[in-house]
C-alpha cells in the first residue's frame, strides 16, 4: 500500500554576488585615502511578478586625509540598491505563486574591497552576495506496510516492568 504525503520543501534556490563601483565627492583636495567602512546595511526581499528582489541600504564611512596629510575628515552616505536574484527551479514544471514563501540569506555581507582617491572624489568598490530559497508544497508517495488483521497491535504497556524501580526503604 502506498500514501501521499503533502509536505513544504525547497523547490527553487537562487543567489548572486554583486560587485558596486561607487563614488562620493568631498570638498577638500584629498592627499591620502585612509578608511573605509560599511555599516547599518538592511535588505529585504520584494516581489514583482515572476521576479524576485533583493532592495535595501548600506552606510558607507570614508576616512581621508587632505592638506598634505595635516588634517583628516570622516564622511558618510547612505547608498540603497535594489537587484534581481536569479532562481531556478528543482522541477522545470514548477511556477512561482503567491503561495510561494521566499527565505533571504545575507552570503556575504556588504565590504569595501578597494578604496583610491583622485582630486576631490574618493572612489570605491563595494562586494555584496545574497541567497534565496523557495518554499513551496510538494508531495512524495511512500510505501506503507500493513499490520496483519489477525494480530494484535504491539502495546507498550504491556512491555513496562512496575517493580523496575526498588524503593531505598526495602534495600
Amino acid at each position: 500500500m502506498y500514501r501521499e504525503i503533502l509536505t513544504k520543501a525547497i523547490i527553487a534556490k537562487g543567489n548572486k554576488e554583486f560587485k558596486e563601483e561607487q563614488t562620493l565627492p568631498v570638498e577638500e583636495k584629498i592627499s591620502r585615502s585612509l578608511g573605509c567602512w560599511v555599516i547599518n546595511h538592511k535588505s529585504e526581499i520584494v516581489r514583482e511578478a515572476n521576479q524576485i528582489f533583493i532592495e535595501g541600504s548600506y552606510q558607507v564611512f570614508v576616512w581621508y586625509g587632505f592638506d598634505q596629510d595635516t588634517d583628516c575628515k570622516l564622511v558618510n552616505q547612505i547608498f540603497t540598491f535594489k537587484d534581481e536574484i536569479p532562481y531556478l527551479f528543482n522541477d522545470e514544471k514548477e511556477d512561482l505563486t503567491d503561495k510561494n514563501e521566499i527565505k533571504k540569506y545575507v552570503s556575504k555581507q556588504p565590504v569595501c574591497v578597494q578604496l583610491h582617491h583622485q582630486d576631490q572624489t574618493i572612489y570605491f568598490t563595494i562586494e555584496r552576495a545574497y541567497s534565496i530559497d523557495i518554499i513551496g508544497e510538494t508531495k512524495f508517495t511512500i510505501k506503507v506496510n500493513e499490520q496483519p488483521v489477525n494480530k494484535e497491535p504491539n502495546d507498550i504497556t504491556s512491555q513496562i516492568n512496575p517493580d523496575y524501580i526498588v524503593d531505598k526503604k526495602q534495600i
